[in-house]
């Protein structure tokens, strides 16, 4: 979700000598920014709580013409991250005239800063729809070939479940892979997996394919028989995998 807002400075906006505006000029719009973002999301205008970063990259000056830009990036049980961004698209060209002005060809930013806010659950008035969202870290063969960033071992692949669980991610789908790459449904290496991502992060449920996409049917998981075939073997080891993972993420539950 994102918001702007545009506002030309005024002369009862500069504080400094030179007509600069103060920078705590900009705090006050990245904070209407974040109502609207606020008022949008919850019904509630909320509370900021903290600024975690702040930068002042260029002047203002009394007759810039500024966009600020709310972005909402990250939505907790009852915080909100977000970021913002303003921008001066025009300014006052008092060395040609008393009235000159010009827009400016390409935007300059002024400032940047990430924050946090909070709306109360109890104030939170708008109800919003149960939303899962689900990762595929590794794809079902994709290669270092076609991306670089393929995670292929058990840390790269826990490292990406956690950053995608912050990001707001509820299930992993995990395809586990040989150090070379190779799909596999190897017992053992969805085992170093799963305990990868539990070590890196809290438990997160997963869904695992059973086989590979080019060799996957309706039928590519089997019922178990005395005379097992090596694709219910192999399926066998993706469900326990699954399994396991959904298990320990239950509440009351102890990872096995």
């Amino acid at each position: 979700m994102k918001v702007k807002l545009r506002l030309r400075m005024s002369s009862h906006d500069a504080h400094y000598g030179g007509g600069l505006v103060d920078g705590a000029r900009v705090l006050g719009l990245f904070g209407d920014a974040a109502t609207e973002l606020l008022v949008r999301l919850d019904g509630d205008e909320g509370l900021f709580r903290a600024y975690d970063a702040v930068e002042f990259l260029a002047p203002i000056h009394a007759g810039d013409l500024l966009e600020v830009e709310g972005e909402l990036l990250a939505v907790g049980a009852s915080s909100r991250k977000m970021r913002f961004e303003a921008r001066k698209v025009m300014r006052a060209r008092a060395d040609l005239g008393d009235s000159a002005a010009e827009l400016l060809a390409e935007p300059i930013v002024v400032a940047r800063a990430t924050g946090t806010c909070v709306t109360p659950r109890d104030k939170q008035r708008l109800a919003r729809k149960p939303l899962i969202l689900t990762a595929a870290i590794t794809g079902a063969e994709t290669t270092r070939a076609q991306t670089p960033h393929l995670p292929l071992t058990a840390d790269e692949v826990a490292e990406e479940a956690r950053r995608c669980r912050e990001a707001g991610a509820a299930v992993i789908h995990l395809h586990a892979r040989e150090p070379d790459g190779t799909p596999t449904q190897s017992r053992e290496r969805f085992a170093e997996f799963i305990a990868a991502i539990r070590a890196r992060s809290a438990p997160i449920p997963a869904s695992a394919a059973s086989r590979p996409a080019s060799s996957r049917s309706a039928n590519s998981i089997e019922a178990p028989t005395g005379n097992r075939s090596r694709r219910s073997s192999s399926s066998a080891a993706v469900i326990w995998a699954c399994c396991s993972i959904v298990r320990s993420s239950l509440p009351g539950s102890e990872a096995s």
